[in-house]
């Protein structure tokens, strides 16, 4: 808990959160293959990805890749397949790689969570498919979660991985009903 409440602070959320997800993906058991938070290097390899850290006031870029020197005076912070078994890495970047699901999922946490376990471009997808279907936008989408249940069952047609039930199986771990979440304002202040 206090690896993840470290790395949850300094990249802008609770640590609730990432600690359901942690408990749903592994139960708090780091002998499964893909960690603690379970992930899957394949999906993420190569794909720099940025997380505000609030903690320095910067950007931090992390990128999961076999050949870090591919890598080398790019700034970016490399973690190998091999560096992803030490716990306290595993955490850092499942907290990034949820940070970053969320964001890119207009800040929802419920649709970023989904994101989390079936994909971001997944996810992404299907809430534009969805939209386009129901002559919605994508933000009038996101922005109502009464869409989850037919986002569920066009996703059952199209996507052939992950959770159905992944956000209610997450909060079900959740201590308490609280998920704050940071964000940068376009004039620079923290809201």
């Amino acid at each position: 808990y206090s690896t993840v409440a470290e790395y949850a602070e300094q990249y802008g959320m609770s640590p609730n959160l990432p600690m359901a997800v942690l408990t749903q993906e592994s139960g708090g058991d780091n002998s499964f293959r893909d960690g603690l938070m379970q992930i899957q290097f394949w999906s993420w390899e190569n794909q720099p990805v940025r997380a505000y850290n609030f903690n320095t006031g910067k950007t931090d870029t992390i990128v999961l890749s076999n050949t870090p020197a591919k890598y080398a005076g790019t700034g970016y912070t490399v973690y190998t397949e091999q560096d992803l078994k030490n716990p306290e890495i595993n955490i850092k970047c499942g907290i990034i790689f949820l940070r970053y699901s969320i964001l890119n999922l207009d800040d929802n946490i419920a649709y970023g969570t989904f994101a989390y376990n079936m994909g971001v471009t997944n996810i992404v997808n299907l809430v534009e498919r969805y939209a386009s279907i129901h002559g919605l936008d994508f933000e009038d989408v996101i922005e109502d979660t009464s869409h989850i249940n037919g986002l569920v069952d066009l996703a059952k047609e199209t996507i052939d991985v992950g959770d159905w039930n992944y956000p209610n199986n997450v909060v079900q771990y959740a201590q308490g009903d609280e998920f704050e979440f940071k964000s940068i304002a376009d004039d620079g202040s923290i809201i």
